[in-house]
């Protein structure tokens, strides 16, 4: 079965909008066993459009479209994919009074522009929107069955989940698809595909492997077309011992997920002591709903001033060993914890770039400490630059959380590539 997107909108083509309606999709399809054939992307050019659309729909069976259902001039999809089947366009004025009911609904009068979201290709399969204005639609051009759908990634996902992947599962007979995501920290793509070799031989005939990186974390799915959970399961408990401690959680699960859940399931709590991450670990650790069970709150300490007047960080070890540095980071997760009354605190100091470094702390220089009544743990590192400032800041958020991962399920949370060992009670 040949499926294929197109992205459309200047906005996506010159790249002042990020796509993520195409990941969306082939994450989905690669979550049922499926693969895309090819994916587009075209600007608001209704010639290119058109000849992209002759393209796909004399070789794909399925299409996706993604964009250009709105109510303005460069909205063409509407009007390219009626000229694609050699069909006229309709005026729905049902379509309209539900818009304009929308609109009302939300206290606002419609504007007379969004009737031509009401006008759509004679004989397509209207799919209303049950989170926007724009209607949906599928259409048959020629050999390919054509969704067309909005590009807000909102609305894109619940079209998605809704109406196309069943529609895709049920044409391609991929129903009985299994997949299982580990979710990995610590090992790159390569490193991961070395240790799993001999796994993927034993089971080549029955389950596919496939490695997909998403910084700082990589993603190794187990796929069965034809059903075999066993199989799946039996390899991946197989896989998560030869990796050990760097798999942290599984399919949906975040690392900071999977450390608030650790933290309800003991009755723990957690602060956090922040500098070159402003504030990223408490946004991971409050993302989800009931995050107060178990996050106390923080601190966002940039300057040396707020080191100290804060954390009470004394200038005199500012001025010995700086704020980038073990003594620093250690008196701020010691101190985090004790005036937030957390069980545990973490804390993050280092030179997320581009300047600031120095031979002896070079860009990419992180402290990290971890703080319990009883204990301090310590770690340093030195990040890698080729993600640039972004890159070292998310990646000392995830280092910060699976060392309170790693605390919590009572191994060493300085753990380092090994199979790790039990962490000895004080």
């Amino acid at each position: 079965m040949r499926i294929e997107h197109l992205s459309t909108g200047d906005e996506v083509l010159n790249g002042s909008c990020t796509d993520t309606n195409t990941v969306f999709f082939a994450n989905q399809l690669f979550e049922s066993g499926l693969e895309a054939s090819a994916l587009h992307t075209v600007g608001d050019n209704r010639d290119e459009l058109k000849a992209m659309l002759r393209d796909i729909t004399a070789r794909a069976d399925v299409l996706v479209m993604s964009g250009g259902l709105g109510a303005t001039s460069d909205d063409l999809t509407s009007e390219v994919v009626a000229g694609a089947a050699g069909v006229p366009l309709d005026y729905h004025e049902d379509i309209w009074l539900w818009i304009q009911e929308l609109f009302r609904s939300r206290g606002f009068t419609a504007p007379e522009i969004n009737r031509k979201q009401a006008i759509l290709p004679r004989g397509c399969e209207v799919l209303p929107n049950r989170a926007g204005t724009a209607p949906a639609f599928r259409l048959t051009v020629g050999r390919c069955e054509v969704f067309a759908l909005p590009g807000v990634p909102r609305e894109y996902q619940l079209f998605m989940q809704e109406r196309v992947l069943p529609f895709i599962r049920e044409r391609s007979g991929r129903g009985q698809v299994v997949c299982r995501t580990l979710r990995v920290y610590g090992f790159g793509e390569s490193h991961l595909a070395s240790i799993l070799g001999d796994l993927e031989n034993e089971y080549a005939d029955r389950v596919t492997v496939g490695y997909r990186a998403s910084h700082p974390e990589v993603w190794v799915k187990l796929v069965s077309r034809g059903g075999d959970r066993a199989a799946v399961d039996d390899m991946a408990a197989k896989a998560r011992e030869k990796l050990g401690l760097a798999v942290f959680g599984e399919d949906s699960q975040t690392l900071g997920a999977v450390v608030s859940e650790l933290l309800k399931q003991q009755g723990e709590t957690i602060a956090v002591a922040e500098s070159c991450t402003g504030g990223m670990a408490a946004a991971e650790l409050t993302e989800r709903p009931g995050s107060s069970a178990c996050f106390v709150g923080g601190f966002v300490v940039y300057s040396n001033a707020l080191k100290t007047a804060l954390l009470g960080v004394p200038e005199a070890v500012l001025a010995a060993h700086g704020a980038v540095s073990q003594e620093t980071a250690e008196i701020m997760a010691r101190e985090g914890r004790s005036r937030t009354g957390a069980g545990i605190c973490l804390a993050i100091t280092g030179i997320a770039g581009p300047d600031g470094g120095t031979p002896e702390k070079p860009v990419g220089t992180v402290h990290f400490a971890l703080a319990t009544a009883t204990e301090i743990f310590h770690r340093k590192e030195v990040f890698s630059l080729g993600g640039g400032r972004p890159q070292v800041r998310r990646t000392s958020v995830y280092q910060a959380l699976n060392m309170a991962r790693l605390y919590l399920q009572g191994h060493d949370p300085c753990w380092r590539h090994a199979l790790g060992a039990r962490r000895q009670k004080p």
